[in-house]
């Protein structure tokens, strides 16, 4: 050609040069696409375990609260049992202290009365004969005031006297 001559049909156009920016952008669209995905997916799931954890809280805040009721029960229960330990713990064996001493009483005696509080044992025995009194006075009476697990400190003859069918003795146990 010369050079005062113009050329003008268009000189073909590269092929390649939009091969080379169509595959890169394409690749591009695909990594950003399944990026997208994923982090859709990773939101969906987490909103799932989101909602499931949400009820797993609170069906075990309802357990806790029970637990709470059961627990409050069991400190009550168990303060007044610690307050009943106490009273049994603080009491006067009273009782066992009054069936030692009828224990301690011959079968030949009756029982007249018995009378007791914290402080002291009032017994009155009534017998057909004095032969009973002596062994009752010299045995049974030492031996209960020996024994310390009933706690009498003193024994104390109020009276003693005959009465129509026998004679009579008036007993007082005084505790520690």
């Amino acid at each position: 050609m010369k050079e005062d001559e113009i050329n003008l049909a268009a000189s073909p156009a590269p092929k390649k040069t939009y091969k080379v920016f169509l595959t890169p952008s394409f690749l591009i669209f695909i990594i950003i696409f399944t990026v997208g995905v994923l982090i859709l997916s990773y939101v969906v799931v987490l909103k799932v375990n989101l909602s499931s954890l949400a009820f797993d809280s609170r069906r075990l805040q309802g357990q806790i609260d029970q637990q709470e009721q059961k627990k409050a029960k069991i400190l009550i229960i168990s303060e007044r049992l610690a307050s009943a330990r106490k009273i049994l713990a603080s009491r006067n064996h009273l009782d066992l202290v009054v069936s030692s001493i009828i224990q301690a009483v011959p079968d030949n005696f009756s029982i007249e009365g018995i009378v007791g509080n914290d402080k002291q044992i009032s017994l009155s025995i009534s017998a057909d004969s004095l032969s009973g009194f002596v062994s009752f006075l010299a045995e049974s009476i030492p031996t209960l005031a020996q024994n310390k697990a009933l706690g009498i400190s003193k024994v104390t003859a109020d009276s003693f006297g005959e009465t129509q069918s026998g004679y009579l003795l008036s007993l007082t146990f005084t505790l520690r």
